[in-house]
């Protein structure tokens, strides 16, 4: 694909792009991506057709976020027991 025909494919992309909050369906689709392609942003925003590059790598990034709190074992507290 040249850079005009990815350009024209990102405008559709963002045209037909979804808002708001991600469905447990997409997000599943996001994560098969993510295992299958790795960060690859185009390759997984192929897959998951409702959203552009930039909301995958943005998704992406909150993701990871989450991931490392939760594997740090960042619940609700500061670090007080009772």
């Amino acid at each position: 694909m040249t850079a005009e025909e990815d350009a024209a494919q990102e405008a559709l992309n963002l045209e037909n792009a979804s808002t708001g909050r991600w469905t447990q369906p997409v997000h599943v689709i996001f994560l098969e991506g993510l295992r299958k392609h790795q960060k690859h942003w185009k390759l997984i925003a192929d897959m998951v057709k409702t959203r552009t590059v930039v909301q995958i790598r943005t998704h992406a990034q909150k993701y990871f976020q989450k991931m490392e709190k939760s594997r740090r074992g960042g619940g609700g507290g500061h670090g007080h027991t009772m």
